[in-house]
């Protein structure tokens, strides 16, 4: 596209640096201290492949906003399996351009049944959730009506500048002293159901994570920020927050918690592919943890097809590989599995579950902590999602004359690989012991309801060859960038 670029339309940018900037504080507590740039974790693929916006198509190309009867679907063909599905999608044969029929199936219905038919068959694809009136563009954005507003300065200000040890019973944990890190993932401050599953120290059963989902929190699946109202800081440095602040995560309890570890203590088994675990794996590997990345012999991880992706994403880590088809490769990769204290995984939970390989079918040592992540959360297993329509169904899209465009590239992967990495840095500063649920769509749809800014309006401005972004209430003005290649790519410098 050659047009001016698009503003976001809430400042979620904005809140990517504020959780950065968490992050790198809670390295620091639990590891060696990790400061990243937000622009080149967003970016860094795009900066790296040349990805350009492509406006209601996706910067990688797998994914298209298409206009329906009601408002906006997001639909991703990005495997072989998706494109031999557009026949049953539209119901008919199609010999031609499978973007061109669905174009026209998609207009002779609503986004929600779009959505749902393509997601039966397995395709991933997701409804744009109803703009707001009260949402203005480009500027002063008010939140979604999926969520109450995420405060960016919460997330900094809140943060102790000395570390408070936590001093909880592993089972019944209530803090002694306030301390809103511990309240981040613990699972008895959110006051999350605990349901029932097996301890490998004891007989007695210990509370846990839903089996496979099939449990949920009677209340919406978010829960208190570091530094709500109930949890205030005497300190003039962290005052603390007003009501709302939400975390697009829930956590239970799998095992006892076990407090005084460091990140340079613990072995993180990645199970996950392509981008939002990696990253995750990446961000907690550069903080001090060991990072063992596993794949399976028949089908390994996608995004090895991209290798300065793949390697910036697993520089460090030492790789194995296990047949899950044999009965000696699943019984090895258990083997690994029990013996980590940090899991990463993105699969369906009732897939593992089969494998024998899933939370509820693993004894968990003290101070375990596992990080699932899903598309729609452990609660709605069956739908699929990449990073592209993930954002969509967060909310989390650009506008452009009143209509969306997509967000940076597939933006629901690194958002969420960088609220996981915050999730379980957390976890081990608190002692673990937890199942951390994040879906993508959860974690987009936080940033896209961050706050509205308290200036503007802007404008974009061609400057000769560049766009220039102007604030007339600061009389400031920026010029907008290309992406950034990462620092820690190997063997590439900034661009």
């Amino acid at each position: 596209m050659s047009g001016p670029p698009c503003l976001s339309p809430a400042p979620a940018f904005g809140l990517a640096v504020e959780t950065c900037s968490a992050l790198a504080i809670l390295t620091g507590e639990v590891g060696v201290r990790v400061d990243v740039e937000p622009g080149a974790i967003l970016a860094g693929r795009a900066a790296l492949n040349g990805y350009q916006r492509g406006g209601r198509r996706s910067a990688g190309g797998a994914s298209r906003l298409l206009r329906t009867a009601d408002g906006w679907c997001a639909v991703t063909l990005s495997r072989p399996d998706d494109l031999d599905m557009v026949s049953a999608i539209v119901g008919q044969e199609v010999s031609g351009d499978p973007w061109q029929a669905l174009e026209r199936t998609a207009g002779r219905g609503t986004s929600a049944e779009l959505a749902d038919r393509a997601q039966l068959l397995g395709v991933p694809a997701a409804a744009l959730p109803a703009r707001p009136a009260t949402l203005l563009d480009p500027c002063g954005a008010r939140p979604g009506p999926l969520m109450a507003p995420l405060d960016p300065s919460a997330i900094r200000r809140n943060l102790p500048t000395t570390r408070h040890e936590p001093t909880v019973s592993p089972l019944h944990p209530t803090p002694a002293s306030p301390d809103p890190l511990t309240a981040l993932v613990d699972p008895a401050a959110v006051q999350v159901v605990p349901v029932v599953a097996q301890s490998d120290t004891a007989q007695a059963p210990i509370t846990s994570a839903p089996p496979n989902g099939a449990v949920q929190p009677p209340h919406d699946p978010l829960v208190t920020w570091p530094g709500s109202a109930d949890t205030p800081y005497d300190s003039a440095e962290t005052p603390s927050a007003g009501t709302g602040d939400h975390v697009p995560w829930q956590a239970f309890r799998i095992a006892d918690a076990l407090t005084g570890r460091a990140l340079s203590d613990c072995v993180v088994v990645d199970l996950s592919s392509m981008w939002a675990g990696p990253l995750c794996a990446h961000l907690l590997g550069r903080a001090g943890a060991a990072v063992i990345k596993v794949e399976s012999t028949h089908r390994p991880d996608g995004a090895r097809a991209d290798r300065r992706f793949f390697e910036w994403l697993h520089a460090g880590h030492e790789f194995r590989e296990f047949d899950f088809r044999s009965a000696a490769g699943r019984a090895q990769l258990a083997e690994l599995i029990d013996s980590a204290d940090i899991v990463i995984e993105a699969s369906r939970p009732r897939a593992l579950a089969q494998l024998g390989l899933g939370p509820d079918e693993r004894p968990h040592p003290p101070g375990r902590i596992w990080l699932s992540l899903t598309g729609y959360g452990r609660g709605d297993p069956m739908r699929v999602a990449f990073g592209d329509d993930a954002a969509v169904a967060g909310g989390l899209v650009g506008w452009h004359a009143g209509e969306p465009v997509f967000c940076a590239d597939a933006v629901a992967d690194p958002l969420t690989g960088l609220c996981g990495a915050l999730a379980v840095t957390a976890a081990v500063r608190s002692g673990g012991g937890i199942l951390i649920d994040l879906s993508m769509r959860a974690a987009a749809a936080a940033f896209a309801a961050a706050p509205p800014l308290d200036h503007g309006p802007h404008q974009v401005i061609s400057t000769g060859e560049r766009w220039t972004v102007e604030c007339a209430h600061h009389a400031e003005s920026e010029p907008v960038r290309p992406p950034s290649v990462p620092d820690d790519v190997p063997g590439a410098g900034r661009s």
